[in-house]
């Protein structure tokens, strides 16, 4: 069915294209390491897609997505299935052709779902053990990539908190309310009814609307979900990040100071924001799960103020 609607010959257009790459996507990640036999050909039909005229930068994004889900699925099924393949304008091997298309685009990949993604493609990526040329050679640009998805990811996370703190202020006035309600007869109801109507709209006026798919960034798929979205996920971003940045310090440090070396003042400040929001994330998820099962709720967050990779 995919493979129909992102022919050559099919007139579905682009949006239709998008949301055929979007379910092999989804497939992708949903049953990772129990579709080997698959991921081929799903490659290959994104790869094939990319190579084509395409005017949107939706397409483009979902495309490179289901490579980039590949290589989260099984990295070395991913560089299998690319290396048959030529790029038939430029002659480059695919890989390398692929990955310096993906860090090209990555600004385009938005929303809390995209973002995740990429990152454990990129993780995925700097953790090969046998390194293909094509990955090495764009060393210097893997962080800044990076650290521009995680500033995404924060804004979105925060955003989230914002929403989730003022439900719960709503619902804590809403029981307020009722308390009062109930404590009432109904000529006191109506008035109070209509002073709260009245307070209600006073400390709405001058306050700005809030666009949620614009403070989200969310994209026109993200309701898709996959096991990466669920509320209970194991796989935290963050906290891959700073494993795979640890280890390669500590197993491969000639390709950890490729990786660090090229940066600037300014990445190297953002790249302690990283980690210091990764170890607040933590407590914070910690104690949600915590809270959850019926325990104890930490309030306090407190975290390092500096932080360093490796033991020295």
């Amino acid at each position: 069915m995919c493979k129909k609607i992102i022919s050559e010959e099919s007139d579905g257009g682009e949006d239709a294209e998008c949301h055929a790459m979007k379910l092999l996507e989804v497939i992708v990640i949903q049953y990772k390491g129990r579709i080997d036999q698959c991921i081929p050909s799903f490659v290959t039909l994104a790869m094939e897609r990319l190579m084509r005229n395409i005017k949107t930068s939706e397409l483009q994004q979902m495309c490179l997505q289901v490579i980039v889900g590949a290589l989260y699925y099984d990295p070395t099924i991913l560089l299998q299935t690319l290396e048959k393949v030529v790029v038939p304008t430029t002659g480059e091997p695919a890989l390398l052709w692929f990955v310096k298309m993906w860090l090209q685009y990555t600004d385009c990949f938005l929303g809390l779902h995209d973002r995740k993604v990429c990152v454990l493609g990129l993780l995925a990526l700097l953790e090969l053990p046998n390194r293909p040329e094509a990955v090495s050679a764009s060393a210097q640009h893997y962080l800044p990539a990076l650290i521009m998805l995680f500033k995404g990811l924060q804004r979105v996370y925060d955003y989230r908190i914002s929403v989730e703190n003022e439900d719960s202020d709503d619902e804590d006035e809403d029981d307020d309310e009722f308390d009062e309600v109930l404590e009432s007869d109904e000529d006191e109801i109506d008035e109070d009814g209509a002073e709260y109507m009245e307070k209600l709209e006073k400390s709405l006026e001058g306050k700005p609307e809030i666009d949620e798919d614009e403070a989200y960034e969310e994209t026109a798929l993200e309701g898709y979900n996959t096991t990466l979205d669920d509320e209970e996920t194991t796989v935290d971003e963050y906290e891959q990040f700073k494993q795979v940045m640890q280890n390669l310090q500590v197993r491969d440090p000639e390709w950890y100071n490729a990786l660090t070396n090229a940066l600037t003042e300014e990445h190297r400040n953002d790249l302690q924001q990283v980690i210091l929001y990764s170890d607040q994330r933590k407590l914070a998820l910690e104690s949600k799960r915590i809270e959850r099962s019926g325990g104890y709720k930490f309030d306090s967050t407190a975290i390092p103020t500096s932080f360093h990779f490796g033991n020295s």
